[in-house]
């Protein structure tokens, strides 16, 4: 087989969990059956939710790819990108309005002058997302002289302001008139909680009047919120507290159920609405995504070019690896996919290294509950490179990470794993790909890594890292290391900070300091 030698290799993750998609049928019925439901049928909140590693993300994936190549509109949030929990409505909504946009037109009047009119009331400038559209950009600029309007004779200054912004003139008018600008601009003023409800049900009416009909069927687009776990990030999930976090979701999902908009939730949990409404009970329809069973397992090692596929007969390395991967005592077998793809780079690794396979019983006597420490340990070992050993453990102690950071620390622990070392660090099946262009560690194997490293060390590590997050801005990453480094300093300053913008009314500022 001729390969190009200056195209970017596939991650085996890539290779193995989505092109040779195992053992998710019944998932992607249950998917499809709301996808092709007739008109008029009532759709559902659709939720898979299983262990961390079990495949639900890459399930996501798939059937976005099903999604793009049948040109159906979707668009995908995953939740691990929120920087502001009390703000996660907002970024999720401006990042799928903008994906729905940017792929298939569909256009936003109603969400973009509500999301204008907030962000002009709290001041400071717009999110990025905001900076790079010219309509939102309008949008904001257009509110922006709105509040520093006087009240009187506000109906004409408003049309005449709109004037100056063609553009955005053309995307509202024919869904806003004048006294809704208004109507507006007074629930700022108020600070009213209803204009941020009003953000949910605004998005929802424009998905309802601009998707394209499906000829026939219920179903007219798809939203996606992945990974919906990392909505509390370290709270408690069903405390009251804790249930208010994703209270916009729930309204969305209403909306969603009258606009002809499929829902689909894959997380950690089974999601418990209906403890507090029990009339979800009628409107969730959830799955459980287990592991692989004994025959995909196979498969899945197959096509990572470890043995032969399921319809011959296992190896003795293949039947270790399944057994060593089975989560569940008893049969019938439930193997975790996190687990197969690190013994398929072991044997992958010392195959490369040593020129044979490693034996059989490499992966045999693990007790089940050490499983995921011994194979990261073992993996580690199948490099055979002491530095990319000591690179990928440093880097777990950082929540996500880029090439410039990654090559940074590479330098700073002279390593000289350098490009090469990057290239394959990340087609490792435990570095994850975000959506902006950052990676991340899988958890299960971050905190694995995490507990090989000293102390001392993970002290001086933490000090770099805040060190190069705050020279780069990346206030988050910074505050976290911070964090590891002096809690009690960390949480005083945070609360001069924070008391400074609530008296100076810099509440935008406020609520990222949250």
């Amino acid at each position: 087989m001729r390969r190009d030698p200056s195209g970017r290799q596939e991650r085996l993750v890539q290779v193995a969990a989505l092109r040779y998609f195992t053992n998710r049928e019944g998932a992607i019925q249950a998917f499809e059956r709301y996808l092709n439901a007739p008109a008029g049928t009532d759709l559902r909140v659709l939720t898979f939710y299983g262990v961390g590693g079990i495949g639900k993300t890459t399930l996501v994936h798939k059937l976005c790819e099903d999604l793009r190549e049948a040109n159906i509109p979707h668009a995908r949030f995953d939740m691990q990108t929120i920087r502001d929990q009390t703000q996660a409505y907002r970024e999720a909504l401006l990042q799928m309005r903008c994906d729905l946009e940017s792929q298939f037109r569909i256009s936003f009047p109603r969400f973009d002058l509500c999301l204008a009119v907030i962000l002009a009331r709290e001041g400071g400038d717009p999110p990025p997302l905001v900076q790079i559209n010219p309509i939102l950009q309008d949008a904001f600029r257009f509110a922006t002289a709105l509040f520093g309007a006087p009240r009187e004779g506000l109906g004409g200054l408003i049309d005449a302001a709109i004037r100056r912004f063609p553009q955005l003139e053309a995307h509202v008018r024919h869904v806003f008139r004048t006294e809704d600008v208004i109507h507006l601009r007074n629930l700022a003023l108020r600070d009213d909680q209803q204009l941020y409800e009003e953000l949910i049900r605004r998005f929802a009416e424009d998905l309802k009047e601009n998707l394209p009909a499906r000829a026939g069927k219920a179903c007219r687009g798809v939203l996606f919120l992945d990974t919906y776990e990392a909505l509390w990030s370290g709270r408690e999930v069903h405390t009251a507290q804790g249930r208010l976090l994703d209270e916009w979701v729930r309204h969305l999902a209403e909306y969603c159920l009258g606009s002809e908009v499929l829902l689909v939730i894959s997380g950690r949990d089974r999601l418990r609405w209906d403890e507090d409404n029990p009339d979800w009970r009628d409107w969730l329809d959830q799955h459980l995504l287990g592991g692989l069973s004994a025959r995909d397992a196979q498969a899945f090692l197959s096509r990572c070019g470890v043995g032969p596929p399921p319809d011959e007969p296992r190896t003795p390395l293949q039947r270790a690896i399944i057994e060593c991967c089975d989560t569940e005592p008893g049969p019938p077998i439930s193997c975790h996919p996190l687990y197969l793809a690190l013994c398929a780079e072991i044997v992958l690794n010392t195959r490369q290294s040593e020129g044979v396979d490693p034996k059989p019983d490499v992966f045999q006597g693990i007790p089940s509950q050490q499983v995921a420490r011994e194979l990261a340990n073992r993996f580690l070992k199948s490099l055979h490179n002491r530095a990319m050993e000591l690179w990928v453990t440093e880097l777990s102690l950082t929540p996500r990470f880029d090439e410039t950071a990654a090559l940074a620390l590479d330098d700073e622990r002279q390593h000289q794993n350098g490009r090469a070392g990057w290239e394959l660090l990340t087609r490792f099946s435990f570095v994850e790909a975000l959506p902006d262009g950052f990676y991340r560690i899988h958890k299960t194997m971050a905190e694995v890594l995490q507990e090989l490293i000293p102390h001392e060390q993970a002290t001086q590590l933490h000090e770099w890292f805040h060190r190069h997050w705050s020279e780069r801005k990346q206030r988050s990453l910074a505050w976290f290391h911070y964090w590891q480094l002096n809690p009690k300093a960390a949480l005083a300053e945070w609360r001069e900070a924070h008391e400074s913008a609530l008296k100076e009314r810099r509440i935008g500022e406020a609520r990222a300091l949250l």
